[in-house]
């Protein structure tokens, strides 16, 4: 399988917020395990950059991974407010 890098800011928020849709379908379908819907569950981007990188590196990891959890959030949202949503509950199937 052929995974490409990410090497554009447009990539990243692209990806972040497919990840925050799938945190908010993940709420959906198995509530259980991950919870109510309308709550997300804590972003989280990088934790922490490399304390050996300078400073002005530091602060642009930072800055960049704020960004990239307000993308998820917003990724988040649009799959609650505007996502598909089963009467019965259940995982949608694949059509044949």
């Amino acid at each position: 399988m052929y995974h490409p890098t990410r090497n554009s800011f447009d990539a990243l928020v692209l990806k972040d917020r497919r990840v925050g849709r799938g945190l908010c379908q993940l709420q959906r379908y198995h509530l259980d395990r991950y919870g109510t819907p309308g709550i997300p569950p804590r972003l989280t981007g990088i934790k922490r950059p490399d304390r050996t990188l300078p400073l002005r590196d530091r602060l642009a990891f930072g800055v960049l991974s704020t960004a990239l959890t307000g993308v998820r959030g917003v990724g988040y949202y649009d799959e609650y407010l505007t996502g598909t949503k089963h009467v019965d509950g259940g995982i949608p199937q694949l059509d044949d």
